[in-house]
């Protein structure tokens, strides 16, 4: 005998999932003044689509990805020159760990957002959201 969720249960179970309980843990980050050149080291060298840059106070500033870096991609004598800070755009506010997945994965498709950091209330990244687990 198979027992199914009354609709209000089944609505409730899926509306209390959190971010935390969707997020991954932040492997890789970066300074904001690393060199872009480092930069894009890094991230073939890493194999990732994406890395999370953070401040001189340690914070999260946004996350820095190869479609901000693929004017770059060629080396040139700017790139050797160029901090991370001065490509990466703001993305704040980031999610955080107590937002509710559904309404992170709302905002997620209204930004047009792959991932999306995830930060503490102090604005230290705890973690990364993906389209993919939201």
């Amino acid at each position: 005998m198979t027992t199914c969720l009354p609709e209000p249960a089944l609505h409730a179970a899926t509306v209390s999932v959190m971010v935390s309980d969707r997020m991954r843990p932040t492997d890789l980050q970066i300074s904001d003044d690393v060199l872009v050149d480092t930069a894009i080291a890094v991230m073939q060298g890493a194999h990732v689509d994406h890395i999370l840059v953070r401040g001189h106070d340690g914070r999260c500033t946004g996350m820095l990805t190869w479609a901000q870096l693929a004017p770059f991609r060629v080396t040139s004598w700017y790139t050797e020159r160029l901090a991370v800070r001065d490509i990466v755009q703001d993305g704040r506010p980031f999610a955080t760990a107590g937002m509710l997945a559904g309404a992170a994965a709302a905002t997620m498709r209204e930004r047009r957002l792959a991932a999306w950091p995830v930060v503490d209330e102090d604005g230290y990244s705890v973690g990364l959201l993906t389209a993919q687990a939201t």
